[in-house]
């Protein structure tokens, strides 16, 4: 799994490259399972980048809107065990129909 200071790390260049400002919190990343962290992973890095580039705001447009020029992104795996279950099961359903 990649750490969450590199993740950090990523975030803070995305942040400067576009100009934007914002906080990532990591809740509970370290409760993924084994078999799921390269996937999480690669669906993080994708998260921040779009957020960087589509989801968030200049700090200009966020004072504008009464918003802190600061934005945060909050990724949670709270839910995470529920969606890879569903995941694996509609995986498993896929193969079979192929066989």
């Amino acid at each position: 799994m990649i750490s969450a200071e590199t993740l950090q790390g990523l975030a803070a260049r995305l942040g400067r490259d576009q100009e934007k400002k914002f906080r990532l919190s990591l809740n509970g990343m370290a409760e993924i399972p084994a078999n799921y962290r390269t996937t999480v992973r690669d669906l993080l890095i994708q998260l921040l980048r779009n957020s960087a580039v589509h989801g968030i705001e200049s700090p200009e447009v966020r004072r504008q809107r009464s918003k802190a020029e600061e934005a945060s992104c909050t990724p949670s795996s709270a839910r995470l065990p529920k969606v890879m279950s569903s995941f694996s099961k509609t995986t498993e359903q896929v193969s079979r129909s192929r066989s």
